[in-house]
């Protein structure tokens, strides 16, 4: 499925699962049935918008889960998202959590590379992207086409936030497995054969689970460290 949203990426929803099973946390999610109703810079409560299907998602998971305060969103300059989350959010007496807010996006685009977080990219609708260099590239191979982008006389946002693209994460350091894709399974959807600017997505049919090979990196950094720290302060 493939539709457009000023809120949400619905692209690569059918992964959504895996990611759940890859940091090993419960999943919550809800359909979405409303759409960008209310498009300006403030927000007002519309029972048909988007924004309230995450209302209600969040309302319906604290009468089982009070214990739940904040909500993390991964804004970093979107006034749009970044409001309308802090709406909800104040509605139901939470935080929002904006770890990322204004931070420069080239730099945070390569401090997640260099923390060696594996994404690729999943939509492309932007100028200067293409089908057969873009689309399902790791974003660690895409970057300096990006960079170069995002300083051109007409710049996008280095980390797609103005939906130039977008991307699913496959490892990281957090996740416990991998997600492992195979070409065989996965559908390039050509909505736009623009030569400029073209509009294509990928669909992925099947994924797999491995054991992270970041995470299992991590945890071996991780106690060599400690061992060392121990051999130091030890008698």
């Amino acid at each position: 499925m493939e539709m457009d949203s000023h809120m949400f990426q619905c692209v690569g929803n059918e992964c959504i699962k895996a990611i759940a099973k890859a940091l090993d946390l419960p999943l919550y999610k809800r359909e979405l049935s409303g759409s960008a109703i209310c498009k300006g810079f403030d927000y007002y409560s519309s029972d048909l918008d988007e924004v309230e299907d995450l209302f209600r998602l969040i309302q319906s998971l604290l009468s089982s889960d009070p214990e739940i305060k904040g909500v993390a969103v991964g804004a970093i300059l979107s006034n749009y998202q970044r409001i309308r989350v802090e709406h909800v959010c104040a509605r139901l007496n939470m935080i929002s959590l904006a770890f990322l807010w204004q931070r420069d996006q080239l730099e945070l685009l390569d401090c997640m590379i260099a923390s060696n977080l594996d994404a690729i990219i999943i939509k492309i609708a932007s100028f200067g992207l293409s089908v057969n260099r873009d689309l399902g590239q790791h974003i660690s191979k895409a970057f300096s086409n990006l960079r170069k982008l995002a300083s051109s006389s007409v710049p996008l946002n280095a980390c797609g936030e103005g939906g130039e693209y977008e991307s699913i994460t496959l490892d990281c350091p957090i996740f416990k497995k991998q997600i492992v894709l195979q070409p065989k399974h996965i559908k390039c959807v050509v909505s736009s054969s623009d030569p400029f600017a073209p509009v294509a997505h990928l669909q992925i049919l099947h994924f797999d689970l491995l054991v992270s090979y970041v995470s299992c990196c991590c945890i071996c950094i991780l106690s060599i460290f400690c061992h060392n720290l121990a051999s130091i302060f030890s008698p």
